[in-house]
């Protein structure tokens, strides 16, 4: 009888830590609300420079309802020439519920004439509440010219 009792307290337990885990679509699109802070150095050859951005972000829309309308607070780096180079940086997104969620990203820009595009790749290292164990991750593109700015991605969390 034990033996049962155990099994089967096992395999619920089990089965509840499968289901917990399972991922979830986070993808996601937003628009800067303010730019914080912004330090730019100009350092070696002509047209280089290091840029320093903390930078908050407003959710439009989210394939998880806690993220709509939600902050993303961005912190990061680029290393570029003529405004085309590389970023990371961490994030930080706080959900309607206070949640947050963070991790760093990575990836490239380009500007051509007053259009920056850019893409990389980010990840999940956890949270607060609900997401603290979160992991995942997913890929991220956008777009800035003097009329729009659009940045969306897609990607799987598990928690």
């Amino acid at each position: 009888m034990w033996m049962r009792l155990f099994l089967t307290l096992l395999s619920t337990m089990m089965a509840v830590s499968i289901a917990a885990a399972e991922p979830h679509d986070c993808s996601w699109a937003k628009h800067p609300e303010r730019l914080v802070s912004q330090q730019t150095v100009k350092v070696g050859p002509v047209g280089h420079e290091v840029v320093y951005t903390n930078r908050l972000d407003r959710i439009d829309k989210s394939t998880m309802a806690d993220w709509v309308g939600g902050q993303a607070w961005i912190f990061g780096v680029s290393d570029q020439t003529n405004g085309t180079g590389a970023h990371s940086g961490w994030y930080e997104w706080v959900g309607k519920s206070s949640d947050k969620m963070f991790g760093t990203y990575r990836g490239t820009h380009v500007t051509d004439g007053s259009v920056r595009t850019w893409r990389g790749t980010f990840d999940i290292a956890g949270g607060t509440g609900r997401y603290e164990k979160a992991t995942g991750g997913g890929d991220y593109k956008g777009r800035a010219a003097p009329d729009a700015f659009e940045e969306s991605g897609a990607c799987t969390i598990n928690y």
